[in-house]
């Protein structure tokens, strides 16, 4: 389980620079906000390959990481969410709003992914 982990983390890593190559050889002005989803993809992979040795039994320890990485993890996502509100509504930056969704959920995976690891080491 934890080579399937490494190899779809590999494997959105190349996604992921594949749709930043095809944009720097089509010389679009446009970013083409898919690749993040494959880049926090691939963090998600990563970190989940690393620490699967912390998370695969089911004990205490296992499950205080799981809720203490979800609670500060939703903790930052409600000041992000307060944040993209705001940039919705004052729009300082020309953005689609489907645009900023996908970096709203980019930015949780990564924090999630992130949090855990963090969690891990501390407990």
């Amino acid at each position: 389980m934890r080579k399937l982990f490494f190899i779809s983390g590999v494997l959105f890593s190349l996604f992921f620079v594949l749709l930043i190559g095809v944009e720097l050889l089509v010389n679009s002005k446009n970013f083409n906000y898919n690749s993040l989803l494959f880049f926090s993809m691939a963090i998600f992979s990563f970190s989940h390959y690393y620490i699967f040795a912390h998370l695969n039994e089911n004990d205490e320890r296992s499950k205080e990481i799981k809720f203490k990485s979800a609670s500060y993890s939703f903790l930052v996502v409600l000041f992000l969410a307060g944040i993209s509100i705001l940039f919705i509504t004052i729009n300082p930056v020309l953005i689609e709003v489907i645009n900023l969704l996908k970096i709203f959920i980019t930015i949780f995976i990564i924090i999630y992914s992130n949090t855990i690891i963090i969690i891990s080491k501390r407990i």
